[in-house]
């Protein structure tokens, strides 16, 4: 079952503030869905939350993003010099039961991943400065047969 799974930073600070942290978030993610833990379709890492849409395949989502998110938060509490809560709440997760909705959010990460395009060809935000927040993202094409195979995953 594909799960739409969000996390926002607490009292919305912004969890990506440099590359590295876009690095080590996408770093942890490899590794907490790799060796087919998990399959994930598509991803969004915007300025102060994200958006990942993932299949858990052998091990459960909780776990998943327990390893994800404690990692990711200790590392960014250290590397940018601070204490307490990253994560504002739990993450939350809704259940993918409708290809439309699955189209959607796929089609969600298509148009930040093309502003971002867009934004560094124009010479990085100038035009639309608000649009740079979107920072990160990656989405299978809707034709993709990996995505739609027998149906809905």
């Amino acid at each position: 079952m594909v799960h739409h799974v969000m996390g926002r930073g607490v009292a919305r600070m912004d969890i990506f503030r440099q590359k590295s942290d876009f690095d080590d978030f996408l770093g942890r993610l490899e590794i907490a869905t790799g060796n087919k833990q998990a399959e994930v379709y598509a991803f969004a890492l915007l300025s102060n939350h994200f958006h990942l849409l993932i299949r858990p395949l052998l091990t459960p989502l909780p776990t998943i993003m327990k390893r994800l998110l404690t990692g990711y938060a200790m590392r960014f509490n250290h590397r940018h010099e601070r204490t307490g809560h990253v994560f504002q709440n739990r993450y939350k997760s809704i259940l993918v039961e409708e290809e439309r909705y699955l189209l959607q959010l796929i089609g969600k990460c298509e148009r930040f991943h093309l502003a971002r395009k867009f934004l560094f060809q124009v010479g990085g935000g100038g035009i639309l400065p608000h649009l740079g927040r979107y920072s990160k993202t990656y989405y299978l094409h809707k034709s993709d047969p990996l995505l739609f195979e027998g149906g809905l995953p």
